[in-house]
């Protein structure tokens, strides 16, 4: 949960950084493919990690079966769950 007094995750790192007196600091962020608020904020990116080979098979073998993998760290997708819904 971000506090309503920051508006933008930028703001929310660029500002609470200094405060843990760490030279360095490791963020993990998804959505920074999309959105590289980190680096906006002043961090560095470092590395981008590619999905594995086996990943990448599995994730076929999931679409061939019409499986929804952007769903695929969805709790809402779980055996029970039938198709058309993941």
């Amino acid at each position: 949960m971000v506090l309503t007094h920051f508006r933008s995750y930028e703001k929310l790192i660029r500002e609470t950084l200094p405060l843990l007196g760490t030279p360095y600091v490791e963020m993990v962020a998804v959505m920074a493919k999309y959105n590289p608020f980190g680096e906006r904020a002043g961090m560095k990116k470092v590395t981008e990690q590619e999905p594995s080979r086996e990943i990448l098979r599995v994730s076929k073998v999931l679409q061939e079966v019409e499986f929804n993998v952007q769903l695929l760290g969805s709790g809402n997708c779980s055996p029970e769950t039938s198709r058309t819904q993941c």
